[in-house]
């Protein structure tokens, strides 16, 4: 089955929802926290190549983006995607900050201004 996978990370939970073209939900899930504002990139990027590899055969995504807090920065996101491609992911993803994905879904299509 071919959908659409979002990934959240933080503080509290990594949460990920598998949506289809229609939007609506397949399957969601969560796990423990994953962010890299403690420093360490190498344990969240173990983390999501892991999700990711459990994930893939179930849902075969066609686009994957995850929102993560702390990958903000430039520097962060970099390293996350390098311990991605150690960890086996071989796809495409977007890797955005949370404030980015957090943006995306207050608004949907609309226009809007965050106060």
């Amino acid at each position: 089955m071919s959908c659409f996978l979002g990934i959240d990370g933080g503080g509290t939970a990594l949460r990920w929802c598998c949506v289809d073209a229609t939007g609506s939900v397949v399957e969601r899930g969560k796990r423990a926290p994953a962010h890299p504002t403690h420093g360490d990139v190498a344990p969240v990027a173990d983390a999501l190549a892991g999700l990711l590899a459990e994930l893939e055969p179930s849902f075969a995504p066609s686009a994957v983006v995850i929102g993560l807090a702390g990958a903000g920065a430039a520097s962060v996101r970099s390293e996350l995607m390098r311990g991605l491609r150690t960890g086996g992911v071989v796809r495409d993803v977007v890797l955005c900050g949370d404030v980015e994905v957090a943006a995306a879904a207050a608004f949907g299509p609309e226009s809007g201004v965050a106060a």
